[in-house]
């Protein structure tokens, strides 16, 4: 879905060419067009390729449509001079492709130090009796967003570390929440996984 973004802003600047040279119509019938090409090209392709166009269509429907409709009415109101709405409709598309860069770069970070949080802890240093490996197992995100949860599994151990992280003023706080014994599949639905074979941690 990272491709989404720059998607959206080739599409809008398509489409307010096509409406601006060639009226809303032909704009309308090109957009179309433009989609079914690159399904048929992606298709051709390879079905990985095609799986991801399908998947970016699908769940980016309405970045799709939302993106050609304001290329649209952007490049009609070139066509009328009216510069300046011309230029509030594209205004999102740069704030958007922004905006997607700087989460990722967040989300990026904030995995990087969930990482250095859990291979550092001292009560897990001190449960497996010497440095930490982990391999990240899932995170898991709420629609709360000033929370969230990272999930680690031990090298050479049977064990599923949890941490929890709380935001608050741009800043992430992390917490060792259970280490329990556990995978992910093996345990039970709806039931917090911190309530599920978990281990003593060393005080």
């Amino acid at each position: 879905m990272a491709l989404i973004p720059w998607l959206t802003v080739a599409l809008a600047l398509f489409s307010a060419f096509c409406a601006f040279f060639l009226g809303l119509g032909i704009a309308v019938g090109l957009v179309v067009a433009a989609l079914v090409i690159g399904g048929v090209v992606s298709y051709g392709m390879s079905p990985n390729a095609f799986q991801l166009f399908l998947m970016t269509v699908t769940f980016g429907a309405a970045f799709v449509v939302g993106s050609a409709g304001l290329g649209i009415a952007a490049g009609l109101n070139l066509r009328k001079r009216r510069f300046l709405l011309a230029a509030l409709l594209l205004a999102p598309f740069p704030w958007f492709v922004w905006h997607t860069y700087s989460s990722g770069v967040e989300a990026a970070n904030e995995q990087q130090l969930a990482y250095d949080f859990v291979t550092q802890n001292a009560q897990l240093i001190q449960l497996v009796g010497g440095p930490v490996k982990v391999y990240p197992a899932s995170a898991t995100t709420y629609s709360d967003s000033s929370r969230g949860r990272y999930e680690y599994s031990l090298k050479d151990k049977p064990l599923y570390a949890i941490v929890d992280v709380t935001r608050s003023s741009g800043k992430s706080h992390f917490r060792l929440a259970c280490v329990t014994t556990l995978s992910m599949g093996a345990r039970e639905a709806g039931k917090d996984d911190c309530l599920q074979s978990t281990v003593p941690l060393p005080k």
